[in-house]
């Protein structure tokens, strides 16, 4: 009787698997089916915390081809209750990060408010950040450049490093980026003048050779920077790096002067074009302390 019982149960355990492996990656238990579908009504909830919880339920365990409809719930959501907005914004974040591409169809509900608080302005722009493609990158780089205009100088220098983001992401853009935060350099606002040279020494990082022309007339500004943290990115251009020397001017004398009227610039700003001038003289000699005071 005992191995007869074991007969009549082997069945329904062997058509369980079958049905697992027929159906793949979207099998879904019983169990788990009946869950998914007896809480996706709460998404027409009135209460943000409601759909929130059951968004997040249904984006870690529906099956891909079901998230199209909770999302566009959470981005409803998110547009129309502002007190709400920012909870919402942290959580679809975290979404994005994840599946950026079911996010593409919403590219434009998360283009900044001129009523929204800064921290729901800097949600966004890292969504956005997020979600740029090919396609949309024209359409995000013009939106950043208009928020660059903004009077809320905190919110420029979240735009500036959202900026950065994108150039960083896709290459192909980086030189429009570049050339956007060099006007921004001798901004009015220490804080946006510094996040845009240090945004565009990370950038310059990655191909030095095609942006040499941007470090030498970052060079030549140097005497109108006035942030600190701006005036030490080009000192580290110019000095960290030899980006502005060719094969043909590689001699130590010449790098030491440049090096050197760097470090002038940075002690003296007023005087800093006249001792450059004096020091091409006598490269060798103010050369080598020049060169270990920008390593300092």
């Amino acid at each position: 009787k005992g191995g007869a019982k074991g007969l009549v149960k082997e069945p329904k355990v062997a058509a369980n698997v079958a049905a697992a492996a027929a159906g793949g990656a979207d099998y879904l238990d019983d169990d788990h089916r009946l869950l998914l579908r007896c809480s996706r009504p709460l998404l027409q909830s009135q209460n943000a915390g409601v759909v929130m919880a059951v968004g997040a339920l249904h984006f870690y365990l529906a099956p891909v081809a079901d998230l199209p409809k909770v999302l566009r719930s959470l981005v409803f959501v998110m547009r129309c209750k502002p007190e709400s907005q920012h909870i919402m914004l942290k959580n679809i974040c975290t979404m994005v990060s994840v599946q950026s591409s079911l996010f593409h169809v919403h590219f434009p509900c998360f283009f900044v408010h001129p009523a929204d608080p800064l921290d729901v302005r800097g949600l966004k722009l890292e969504i956005l950040t997020h979600i740029v493609t090919a396609d949309n990158a024209a359409t995000l780089l013009r939106e950043l450049q208009a928020y660059l205009r903004s009077a809320n100088y905190a919110f420029v220098a979240l735009t500036i490093r959202a900026i950065g983001r994108c150039a960083a992401v896709m290459p192909q853009i980086a030189s429009v980026c570049i050339r956007s935060l060099l006007e921004l350099s001798l901004h009015p606002s220490e804080k946006v003048a510094g996040e845009a040279v240090v945004v565009i020494r990370a950038l310059v990082q990655q191909n030095p050779k095609e942006h040499t022309h941007i470090v030498m007339r970052l060079i030549r500004r140097l005497e109108m920077l006035l942030a600190p943290s701006a005036r030490s990115a080009v000192a580290w251009l110019a000095g960290g790096e030899l980006y502005i020397f060719g094969e043909g001017d590689s001699t130590a004398a010449v790098k030491d002067t440049h090096v050197a009227g760097v470090t002038l610039a940075l002690a003296a700003p007023p005087a800093a074009a006249q001792s450059v001038e004096e020091g091409n003289g006598n490269a060798g000699g103010v050369g080598g302390g020049g060169a270990m005071a920008v390593g300092d």
